[in-house]
């Protein structure tokens, strides 16, 4: 996991791939955090920002809130995939399975840098487990926020309850 974080840190100097909708979701997470958590754009769903904003309170960075927010939530995913693995499998299939995570492009990247998707996978995850474990209150929990991340999220949830 170490080395996961060190990869993701790297690419937050050295990924040359920011688009306009990092920089839009830096200026969201500001937003959010100048209003004292009572201004959203209703364009996008509120999750990512609010909790970058949180993070913003902390750091005083809208740069870093919006990164911290994402490499934190990949290595969470990083981690739930890993566990999963372990559990389903042996050892050194988990070991392959971060190895190849840990550099896989999109699974990478996108926890390197301001995008909504590491929040939205971990919140997914988290409600994977939620179910795995029959803690059918806490799936709830964890759909709606991943609901308040990305708005195609029922797409997912709800055929999830039947597996």
């Amino acid at each position: 996991m170490t080395l996961a974080l060190f990869v993701r840190l790297f690419f937050v100097q050295t990924y040359y791939g920011w688009e306009e909708s990092d920089y839009g979701n830096l200026a969201m997470v500001y937003g959010v955090w100048e209003s004292g958590f009572t201004h959203y754009d209703m364009n996008h769903m509120p999750g990512y920002y609010f909790v970058g904003a949180i993070l913003y309170t902390l750091v005083r960075s809208s740069i870093w809130a919006g990164i911290g927010v994402s490499v934190l939530s990949g290595m969470g995913a990083l981690y739930l995939v890993g566990r999963f693995a372990r559990t389903w499998s042996t050892s050194n299939a988990a070991m392959m399975v971060l190895l190849g995570l840990m550099v896989q492009p999109e699974f990478s990247l996108y926890s390197s840098s301001s995008l909504r998707e590491p929040l939205y996978t971990l919140y997914v995850l988290l409600a994977f487990q939620s179910l795995v474990n029959r803690r059918v209150w806490t799936y709830g929990i964890w759909s709606a926020l991943a609901f308040s991340v990305r708005f195609e999220a029922p797409l997912y949830m709800i055929p999830m309850v039947f597996i």
